[in-house]
């Protein structure tokens, strides 16, 4: 059996919005790019983030920044309400894109999270790999991986939990290349697991 920690099932990917703290946008010819999933909630912490164990000035952070994306012309440091607190544009770049960075697209993220409670699904490979699946709060709700129509409009076309031993069921039958699958807690408990030998029992 693969130890599968608890740090991997905790956290996991999902929409949040900020209401405070800092994020990167890289600036480019023709558009800006809020950097995804890169925020934190004071400047200093991208020196962190940048694996210095002191704290740098906010130069030094936009241009290591620019060092880690060489197409990027240009870089700023932005916090969440649409104040452009440091920016940096690349020596003798003549043209960049410009455009306002609003704040919609700075509160928004698609960021990891840490779960409390829940549960997620773990894929297992015929190569002794491994692959973290889907959170859920609530075991009905992986029920939507297996709706009957996209996008999801009406409850009915989801299916109803019947057991976890046909979800696990439903998801060998869905991945056919797996060769089991598991249902954990993200406290790391391991609530259920079935392999596909046994499916076909």
């Amino acid at each position: 059996m693969i130890n599968i920690s608890k740090e991997e099932l905790e956290k996991y990917k999902d929409y949040v919005m900020y209401d405070e703290g800092y994020r990167i946008v890289y600036y480019y010819e023709k558009y800006h790019e809020v950097v995804e999933g890169l925020y934190v909630k004071n400047v200093q912490d991208f020196a962190n983030y940048l694996n210095f164990s002191t704290n740098i000035s906010g130069n030094e952070i936009l241009t290591e920044f620019l060092n880690c994306n060489t197409n990027a012309l240009g870089v700023s440091i932005f916090n969440v309400n649409g104040k452009c607190v440091a920016k940096k544009i690349k020596d003798n770049v003549k043209k960049i894109n410009n455009s306002e960075v609003y704040k919609e697209e700075l509160i928004y993220d698609y960021a990891f999270v840490t779960a409390k409670d829940g549960y997620r699904i773990v894929y297992f490979y015929p190569d002794n790999t491994y692959k973290i699946g889907v959170y859920s709060s609530k075991l009905e709700l992986f029920m939507t991986d297996f709706a009957l129509v996209e996008p999801i409009e009406d409850e009915s076309n989801i299916p109803k939990f019947i057991s976890i031993d046909d979800l696990l069921n439903r998801y060998l039958n869905e991945i056919k290349d797996i060769e089991a699958v598991a249902l954990y807690k993200v406290d790391g408990t391991l609530v259920a697991m079935k392999d596909r030998e046994k499916l076909k029992k």
